[in-house]
């Protein structure tokens, strides 16, 4: 993670998969700019899946989703008829920010 002030550039790295997310676009594409010439890289654009989870992004929110994750478990054992019960988190809870 790379701290400049408030601006904040993450680079999450999974086997040969990189997510490269931060809060200042200027930065982010100097970062990936600097990454592409130490490695041989491309850019794929958006990120909509990750690590079983689908990514819906908009303006002022992420959303992590991991029903096809769910999905396939499910019929892994056999059990896409099973019960489900209600959430236990209720639907519109803002999480924030911590500061470490």
């Amino acid at each position: 993670m790379l701290n400049q002030g408030k601006d904040v550039v993450m680079i999450l790295l999974y086997m040969d998969d990189l997510q490269i997310t931060g809060n200042n676009d200027e930065i982010i594409q100097e970062c990936i700019s600097k990454l592409k010439v130490m490695f041989e890289m491309f850019d794929v654009g958006l990120l909509h899946h990750y690590l079983g989870m689908q990514v819906y992004q908009y303006k002022d929110c992420t959303y992590l989703i991991q029903s096809k994750y769910i999905l396939d478990i499910l019929q892994k054992f056999r059990m896409e008829e099973c019960r489900y019960d209600a959430i236990l988190i209720s639907p519109g809870i803002t999480l924030q920010a911590i500061n470490w």
